[in-house]
């Protein structure tokens, strides 16, 4: 499935309507300058006169390799498999690699990035490294959908509560809970801070290990919980994340200098589109 056709699946499972018009309508004409900048930046590229054959045998061995392919017939195969043959193929590859080459050796120098930048984004996206309060949590769950009488469900809840204690909190929750597998219906799960019902989260997290809660009413029923676990805000120390920021201005100064090398060379360019309606 070619890029246009896997994009356009996911706008239709996503959209309908006037919407999903508009965005294709994007999509297209970003489609459209995709390969037109693309175009510009090959034909010059193309003036260098680069030999490629050797980088275009090696690309392919990595693409065999990587795919576990060990035969030049089966890689015949799976590309017709995708409506494109070896020549077509290895074309791609040289465009690939002649556009690349050739935008390294323009704008490559421009793209640096010192230890003063990495540690100023760190601090401007202090909270992206910051990892969230943490919570695993035991449950009692009765559930309203299974009660007709609010009589008989309050009984049930007095019951469990007679029962429970910290130490048989499992016992009486694999006993009683209507939540869960048969195996398990104590553990109610692992979750990040903003994932829970606000009235569990924040019950949840209001407890001290192995203690447990009073009834809390949800919409849906009834819980008693038990913390087994929970974690503060933590912070990902700048050693741990300075490599991944560094990457991330990399390529953020790439598609700036990128953007300006193809407007330049559009400048030194004859460009006429036909049909747009047709791409």
């Amino acid at each position: 499935m070619n890029a246009q056709a896997q994009w356009m699946q996911e706008l239709k499972a996503k959209m309908s309507g006037e919407e999903l018009e508009s965005a294709i309508k994007d999509m297209k004409k970003n489609l459209l300058k995709g390969m037109i900048d693309r175009k510009v930046v090959i034909s010059k590229a193309k003036q260098k006169n680069y030999d490629l054959a050797n980088d275009v045998e090696v690309m392919l061995r990595d693409i065999k390799k990587q795919n576990n392919i060990n035969t030049d017939e089966e890689l015949i195969g799976a590309l017709q498999s995708e409506g494109i043959s070896l020549e077509e193929y290895k074309e791609q590859l040289k465009n690939n690699r002649m556009q690349q080459r050739f935008v390294g050796e323009e704008i490559g120098s421009k793209i640096s990035v010192d230890n003063s930048e990495i540690m100023e984004y760190y601090k401007q996206h202090i909270e992206e490294f910051t990892k969230l309060p943490e919570l695993s949590l035991n449950c009692i769950f009765l559930s309203k959908s299974n009660y007709n009488d609010p009589a008989e469900l309050e009984q049930k809840a007095k019951t469990i509560s007679a029962e429970l204690s910290a130490d048989n909190f499992v016992e009486i929750a694999n006993k009683y809970s209507e939540i869960g597998s048969e195996e398990n219906k104590a553990f109610l799960g692992h979750y990040k801070k903003g994932e829970l019902d606000p009235k569990i989260e924040d019950a949840g997290f209001k407890l001290e290990k192995g203690k447990y809660s009073d009834w809390i009413e949800t919409d849906n029923g009834w819980y008693i919980l038990q913390l087994i676990e929970k974690s503060d805000a933590t912070l990902v120390e700048y050693k741990d994340v300075s490599e991944k920021i560094s990457t991330v201005i990399q390529n953020e100064k790439y598609q700036v200098e990128f953007k300006s090398l193809v407007e330049r060379l559009k400048k030194d360019s004859f460009i006429k589109i036909y049909r747009e309606d047709l791409f």
